[in-house]
């Protein structure tokens, strides 16, 4: 994709303290006044990031990487937290406005099983009544006034789901513990640090994050190491970032970056 120019059709920013353990960030992408001449795709790698899109404009398309086949969404979605990659379709006309979440955020703040929304789309007004506000979304004239809105939508949730929160603190935690461990990492010692057994921290991950910790230590470590790879190539020590070697990581980019068509 044309790099240089989507970098200056987004906007981003950041939520007000009270949201931070939810929410990673705000962001827009607006081309109703011209794009490339060409539509581009951008490639989402596997992540933990589940997504709230809301769109304000022409109706745009996601598609797996590995299939020929494209859905095309008129309405705002949730995206799922991933352990594959996608691709967005951009063209002249989408209007986008989202909210990108932090592990186990969305689930959190909206009191869904996030299981459900692994790897897939969901219209955001089967789990939220959003309608009223995409209108107000939609005639605001800037940035800042639709993300101030979206922290009120947020907040309300908050308020609202807040008794029902209980995993989150211990999510928080795993998750930090992760980020931090270089891939050095053992479930069953967690949960011991945590005061929980590993199948309850397995559960807990597995409703609210939508994926195994395991898996989702795999892609916190790839996501760290990503940087990295393209910085260095293959001359950069991965052992440091807890791949026994650079053909370790390899494994997981095919697996979280660039997954290969099925054949047979």
């Amino acid at each position: 994709m044309d790099a240089e120019y989507f970098a200056k059709q987004y906007c981003f920013a950041v939520p007000g303290l009270l949201l931070q353990p939810y929410v990673e960030c705000y962001w827009q992408l607006d081309l109703r006044n011209g794009a490339p001449e060409n539509d581009y795709w951008e490639q989402i790698f596997a992540n933990l990031n589940a997504s709230l899109v809301f769109n304000l404009g022409r109706p745009f398309g996601i598609k797996k990487q590995e299939s020929s086949d494209e859905w095309s969404f008129a309405k705002s979605i949730v995206v799922g937290q991933r352990n594959e990659p996608i691709m967005y379709h951009h063209a002249e006309g989408n209007f986008l406005l989202g909210i990108k979440f932090k592990p186990a955020g969305l689930s959190s703040l909206l009191a869904v099983d996030a299981q459900e929304l692994n790897n897939g789309f969901v219209l955001i007004e089967e789990l939220a009544k959003t309608a009223e506000m995409e209108e107000k979304l939609a005639n605001d004239t800037l940035f800042e006034q639709r993300t101030q809105r979206l922290e009120v939508f947020l907040i309300a949730l908050l308020a609202k789901n807040e008794a029902k929160n209980y995993r989150h603190h211990y999510l928080h935690k795993a998750i930090n513990h992760f980020q931090k461990a270089q891939g050095a990492y053992s479930v069953n010692q967690l949960a011991n640090v945590l005061s929980l057994t590993p199948k309850t921290l397995t559960r807990y991950f597995v409703h609210s994050v939508g994926l195994t910790p395991k898996v989702s230590a795999r892609i916190i470590r790839f996501r760290k190491a990503l940087p990295y790879y393209v910085a260095y190539g293959s001359a950069y020590p991965y052992e440091e970032l807890g791949y026994t070697d650079f053909s370790h990581f390899i494994k997981d980019y095919k697996a979280f970056a660039q997954k290969e068509n099925k054949k047979g």
